[in-house]
């Protein structure tokens, strides 16, 4: 199920990023939302009634997926070159879809295999604590 949602997030982000302007943030926001109403059954995993088992389940194979997907992926096209930085990086950038969607059910399902309690942060807070305020 989740390999044919790939095919056509990725058919359906690459149509959006041909856009102009704020309608290619609209669209890829539009797209994300969709597959998150697809894997949560709601906006959000915090609001979805599916049983967190479910949505792990899930979450774990939309992982496997698309990293399995960027693993095989050659970034470079056919006659040009490209550093391993600048090829792993490429890679990295095909994952954005499994943390954009599943990203909050991953996090929570290692926090509890981890016996842990997951917290919640403000990206800026975070920043602030580690690199510290200008």
């Amino acid at each position: 199920m989740w390999i044919a949602h790939y095919q056509e997030y990725r058919a359906d982000m690459k149509k959006a990023m041909e856009l102009t302007g704020e309608s290619k943030d609209t669209e890829a926001d539009r797209i994300i939302r969709k597959y998150k109403q697809i894997l949560y059954g709601a906006a959000e995993y915090e609001d979805s009634i599916k049983a967190a088992n479910e949505i792990f389940i899930e979450a774990r194979a939309i992982y496997q997926i698309v990293y399995g997907y960027a693993a095989n992926f050659g970034s470079c096209t056919p006659g040009q070159n490209a550093s391993p930085l600048e090829s792993e990086i490429g890679k990295a950038s095909l994952c954005s879809f499994v943390w954009r969607v599943a990203g909050p059910a991953l996090c929570d399902f290692f926090a509890r295999i981890q016996n842990k309690q997951p917290l919640l942060c403000l990206s800026s807070v975070l920043h602030d604590m580690l690199i510290g305020t200008a």
